[in-house]
């Protein structure tokens, strides 16, 4: 976990069939963190492995083998990604507490999910979710910045941004968004084919590349 935080994010992308055994443990600290009472396994905080992952997920073949084919034992959500929007609606209420690990645990979890919404697969489950919309909707237009900005590491986005981000992928409705966006929006809306999706967050996901372009 150590290699992967002190390492620039492009240096990641090895070949993910050397990274599998690595992958499959962050998972499972991931899984067994989640149903233990104080949230740790190991000795460690499951924001730990957290964390790590969302520096990886920022590669695109890394992201999909963890939610797709990741070897782990004694899941109980429907599906891997399940696993962090359960715990992101958990810890929800985290920024109004004092625990800095739960905070830091939150923001990497809206930064997690922020990376898998630019994927066209996993949308339709993140629309389904209604209580997981609600809740990104509620922090997305949170005006706390002097403590919600306090806990953000380098490598992540604040709560607010990630969540509008999400919301954004989503095509969901968003009250944040600025009003020249809105009206952008509108005015090309009848021009473009539905089934296209116009993105003007910055995106770092490698399936993007033909679009940023």
């Amino acid at each position: 976990m150590t290699v992967s935080l002190l390492t620039e994010p492009k240096e990641n992308q090895e070949d993910v069939n050397n990274l599998r055994e690595i992958l499959d443990q962050l998972m499972q600290l991931v899984i067994d963190g989640e149903q233990s009472i104080d949230y740790r396994c190991q000795g460690f905080h499951i924001s730990e492995p957290i964390v790590v992952l969302t520096k990886l997920f920022v590669h695109d073949k890394i992201l999909k083998y963890v939610l797709n084919e990741s070897s782990i034992k004694n899941m109980t959500t429907k599906s891997r990604l399940n696993v962090f929007c359960q715990l992101l609606m958990k810890f929800r209420g985290a920024l109004a507490s004092k625990n800095d690990l739960d905070q830091l645990l939150l923001t990497a979890l809206f930064n997690i999910i922020w990376s898998i919404s630019f994927h066209n697969e996993y949308i339709k489950e993140l629309k389904s979710n209604s209580k997981f919309l609600i809740t990104v909707k509620s922090l997305a237009n949170d005006d706390g910045k002097d403590w919600i900005d306090k806990y953000v590491p380098k490598h992540m986005s604040s709560i607010p941004k990630a969540a509008n981000g999400i919301l954004w992928n989503l095509d969901e409705n968003n009250p944040a968004r600025t009003t020249i966006v809105l009206e952008t929006k509108k005015q090309l809306q009848d021009d473009v084919n539905k089934t296209n999706r116009m993105r003007v967050m910055i995106s770092y996901s490698h399936t993007d590349k033909d679009f940023c372009h």
